[in-house]
């Protein structure tokens, strides 16, 4: 709460929606570790797919792991389901909406056709048109992991934070 009444946290320039969805993405998917987030994708083959639950009438994400810090993915994890986790708007409060965010971040990403990357932490473009506020060029995981920090430092929360906060606090949310 403090980082959005901060304006830590929001869409108001290209740095601040993409830290935000980010930071949401890790809290409601329970992202353990930066190496996760740096592995999420865009188009075919994206973790994380937008629908619509008719009985409820709302979107939602649906985010499923490929593999995590304990799942890697080898032969002792052939039998193991992969964790799927939803994320559904807030219609309440639809400033702080992770779909909304999260669309708004895709629409100023460049297309995800086969030219351009796949990766969906994209750096920011200096030059940002009215349009792509993005560039094809991933962002590195140092820079993925050093965004909690620089967010929890922005609103003045002390401690030692990382992405691994994110994972902690989605119990909490819960």
């Amino acid at each position: 709460e403090k980082m959005w009444q901060m304006k830590v946290l929001g869409d108001e320039t290209l740095e601040m929606l993409l830290n935000t969805v980010l930071y949401l993405i890790g809290v409601h998917f329970s992202l353990h570790i930066g190496d996760e987030h740096k592995s999420l994708q865009v188009g075919i083959f994206a973790q994380i797919k937008s629908h619509f639950d008719q009985m409820q009438n709302l979107k939602y994400l649906e985010h499923t792991e490929r593999w995590s810090k304990n799942h890697q993915g080898g032969l002792a994890d052939k039998n193991v389901k992969p964790k799927v986790v939803h994320c559904y708007q807030n219609v309440g409060n639809m400033k702080c909406c992770p779909i909304r965010l999260y669309e708004k971040y895709l629409a100023k990403r460049p297309s995800h056709d086969i030219k351009y990357s796949k990766d969906l932490c994209l750096r920011p473009l200096k030059c940002l048109s009215k349009f792509i506020w993005y560039s094809c060029q991933p962002l590195g995981i140092a820079t993925i992991c050093s965004i909690v920090a620089k967010l929890a430092d922005m609103a003045g929360i002390e401690g030692y934070k990382t992405n691994h906060n994110l994972w902690a606090t989605a119990p909490t949310h819960l």
